[in-house]
């Protein structure tokens, strides 16, 4: 799959909003929960993102985010998301931190 970073700028995706959060901490088993196209959420370096809205407006299509629904997908996203304008269209769909795993 090849995502065009910078389609994302183009497709709208900067009047749906986002910013920060100040929901308690997530936990994995909780983010694995959310993995329809109808909810669906994703976690990228320990920050869980509700990509449900944006689903439809992924350049790559919605096969990006079904494959992986509520996983971890750092390793794939920063292969695929090289550009700086990747990085701020996805901070505007942060949820929540990823909770601490108990030690």
């Amino acid at each position: 799959v090849i995502i065009f970073s910078s389609c994302i700028v183009e497709c709208g995706f900067c009047k749906m909003g986002g910013g920060s959060s100040k929901r308690p901490p997530v936990t994995l088993e909780e983010v694995a929960k959310h993995c329809t196209k109808e909810d669906c959420w994703v976690v990228v370096d320990n920050k869980v993102y509700d990509v449900t809205k944006y689903i439809e407006k992924h350049p790559g299509g919605a096969s990006c985010f079904l494959r992986n629904p509520g996983k971890n997908i750092t390793d794939l996203f920063k292969t695929m998301h090289t550009t700086e304008s990747a990085q701020r269209q996805l901070k505007r769909l942060f949820y929540a931190d990823v909770a601490s795993s108990p030690s």
